[in-house]
């Protein structure tokens, strides 16, 4: 059938179990090569288990191209599962080729593939590998499912990438079979007689009861014959030799190991002012600044000393970005970006953007971009690294230094954001430092030492989480200055909103304008703040607080500051208000093993500013804090006895706390922690301990805090 020109979707069915949708055009002309779409989608279902899309028996798929919206969208109405999409044409469609869900963007995959809903969200293939001999096309890639499990891969051959990243399917090219682990990991190779060099590469997993996944990510075609080098040798826009044509002629070479490298004769620093935007870079290529003859990459721990000898400026009325990437394994290497929106545009996975300054010309004066750099709906890209020629300085910019939207696993690490170039004054991004926008399995920082950001001077957050799991955030320092020593404040350190599973980890968060750390949002969490230095630095002695105080969490769930293991307690001090907030009452925040002490409020604020006075039977939502009655030393041992009034028959951690001096509204802080005991509550709500802590505290002050079962 040909079904095109519908001012709705070109074929809908739903409560129709096991339809079969094979052969037809949909969105096209009578060839098949012509666009007459459909207003919406090109094929919408909704709960009709058992139902095909196509199959992969000649004649059978079906040609799915130009429709408004998706080229096949299942519902997300429950019951909408073994929905089986295979074989078909899918291309040029306004969203995506096969949306599962009807989220509009790309569903990503997670771990182990546990996740619910239309057709399960079955996770997409990975192609790691598609290398083009003279007429053949290999193609290598994995998968992440459950365990144990058949599943049918599906390749596909496209001209064009969906502007998701991810794949359509214009050409069916064949299937491999694969059985998963006991982890639900596989992998898969297959060649096919194609000459690909050039075309995207994606694939469709199906499992064995017939859910298919989304088209997964593209992957560029490339030739097994090595790259090639193109020299840009003059500053003109255009013509043999320009940084224009390069691009131009290393996107005509699809070859792993392309390079752009730079010999402009006379004295730098040389200026690149493109009269339009550049072409976009379309396949994997190094493009290299510091190969120009004079410039010299960063040496220094802490500054950036590189001498920068390539100045990529926007011509007059230039509305857009300075480099945008699309396809995946390009570096861009050590050029000075200004005067952009963005600098750079990461719209493909697997690039890097490093030892540049962007926001800043080569003598460290500012022209900033809109953006520094901007990722979008493209995973696994890295700004920065942990070598000293990766860190980029990214400051002077009008909105944030880095925006990452829908774009998980990416790494930022070892940059300046915020700083000029020596790391020591405040060149503020006029927003935000970085802001992650459903940028799932982030990494800020990192485990390494020389991983760190310093993320400082900018007006509201220095870094802004939203709509995001799984990030690690580690080893920053934000609010200060690169040696840690001077304050050089953002208007808050770490801003979470709706965040779950992520880790604050020995990051020093000071010196800031308003909080530390601010959480909030209701999605659960399992967020792990352990191990920093919030308010000092990095010895915890020099007094950095911040002006609003430690940390403060809203109505979030499942959250932990701190730890009784070794190294998970937190050093939160000398902050201007409370060292830990939490405003909402029935919040489950496990506050243990820190050490929080010289705050100008409560070392910890639960519910309204102010002690909470204890309630009988607990009742009031925020857990009451124990009842010291007796602190005893005795020669090289201290004894401590008091009660709690809890829930009966509630289980409570009782941690017990040093500090030289009490608090000034007579609760005690914490400077030192010492040890902890486990009660059950009777009947009434009560219960007694007694403790012996081999600890010598001559002279100090004894406060405890309590924790019950739910990890409040």
């Amino acid at each position: 059938n040909l079904i095109s020109g519908q001012t709705q979707h070109g074929i809908q069915f739903s409560t129709a179990n096991r339809t079969v949708v094979l052969g037809n055009l949909v969105g096209t002309d009578v060839t098949g090569r012509l666009p007459l779409p459909n207003a919406e989608n090109g094929v919408m279902v909704s709960a009709a288990p058992g139902s095909r899309i196509g199959d992969v028996t000649p004649g059978a798929g079906n040609r799915i191209a130009f429709n408004g919206r998706s080229g096949v969208e299942l519902s997300s109405v429950g019951g909408s599962t073994n929905l089986t999409v295979r074989g078909n044409a899918i291309f040029g469609n306004g969203q995506l080729g096969f949306d599962v869900g009807s989220f509009g963007n790309v569903d990503f995959n997670d771990p182990g593939d546990t996740d619910t809903g239309s057709n399960f969200r079955q996770n997409f293939p990975e192609i790691t590998a598609a290398t083009v001999e003279a007429a053949s096309v290999s193609i290598a890639g994995t998968l992440d499912s459950l365990p144990s499990g058949t599943y049918q891969i599906d390749l596909y051959a496209s001209r064009d990438a969906d502007p998701s990243g991810h794949g359509e399917g214009e050409q069916y090219l064949g299937s491999a079979t694969v059985t998963t682990d006991a982890g639900g990991d596989a992998r898969f190779e297959a060649t096919f007689p194609v000459a690909a060099a050039g075309l995207f590469i994606t694939a469709i997993a199906t499992d064995a009861s017939g859910n298919s996944s989304e088209f997964g990510a593209a992957f560029k075609a490339r030739s097994s014959v090595g790259g090639a080098t193109f020299s840009v040798t003059h500053a003109r826009d255009s013509g043999p030799g320009s940084l224009r044509q390069a691009i131009l002629d290393s996107n005509a070479n699809p070859s792993a190991g392309n390079r752009i490298e730079f010999n402009i004769p006379g004295s730098g620093p040389h200026i690149l002012q493109p009269a339009s935007l550049l072409p976009a870079i379309t396949t994997a290529v190094t493009v290299d600044a510091y190969s120009q003859p004079g410039a010299v990459a960063n040496t220094g721990t802490d500054a950036h000393n590189a001498v920068l000898q390539i100045h990529l400026d926007a011509g007059p009325g230039i509305v857009g970005p300075g480099l945008t990437v699309t396809d995946r394994d390009s570096v861009i290497r050590g050029l000075a970006i200004t005067g952009f929106g963005p600098g750079v545009a990461l719209r493909g996975t697997h690039n890097a953007v490093t030892g540049c300054w962007i926001g800043l010309r080569p003598d460290g004066s500012a022209r900033g971009n809109t953006f520094g750099v901007l990722i979008d709906q493209a995973a696994e890209n890295r700004v920065g690294g942990t070598d000293a020629a990766d860190r980029n300085v990214i400051s002077d910019n009008g909105q944030s230094g880095i925006l990452v939207t829908g774009s998980p696993g990416c790494v930022i690490a070892g940059n300046l954001i915020g700083t000029d170039p020596a790391g020591v004054s405040a060149r503020p991004n006029e927003r935000n430092g970085i802001v992650l926008q459903g940028a799932g399995d982030a990494v800020i920082g990192g485990t390494q030492a020389s991983a760190r950001n310093v993320i400082a001077g900018h007006p509201f957050a220095g870094l802004s989480l939203s709509e995001t799991g799984g990030p690690l955030i580690a080893n920053n320092v934000i609010g200060l200055d690169a040696p840690g020593l001077a304050p050089l404040p953002n208007g808050l350190g770490i801003e979470l909103f709706n965040v779950t599973g992520v880790r604050v980890l020995q990051n020093i968060v000071s010196g800031n304008l308003n909080r530390g750390i601010v959480a909030s949002g209701n999605r659960d969490g399992n967020n792990i703040v352990t191990g920093n230095r919030i308010g000092t630095d990095a010895s915890g002695t020099r007094r950095l607080g911040n002006q609003g105080g430690g940390i403060a969490i809203g109505s979030v769930t499942a959250f932990q500051v701190g730890g009784v293991q070794p190294g998970e307690g937190n050093r939160i001090a000398f902050n201007e208000g409370p060292g830990v907030e939490v405003s909402a009452i029935n919040t489950p925040v496990a506050i243990r093993g820190n050490e929080i002490f010289d705050n100008l409020t409560l070392g910890i604020e639960r519910g309204l500013p102010g002690p909470t006075p204890n309630d009988a039977g607990d009742a009031d939502g925020v857990v009451n804090h124990p009842v010291l009655s007796s602190a005893t030393l005795h020669v090289s041992t201290l004894r401590v006895a008091g009660t709690i009034n809890g829930v009966a028959g509630q289980n409570y951690r009782i941690d017990l706390y040093a500090s030289r001096t009490p608090d000034p509204l007579g609760f005690g802080e914490g400077a030192q922690f010492l040890g902890s005991t486990t009660n059950v509550t009777d009947g009434s709500g009560l219960a007694a301990f007694d403790l012996t802590l081999p600890v010598v505290a001559t002279g100090r002050w004894i406060s405890a805090t309590a924790t019950d079962a739910s990890g409040d």
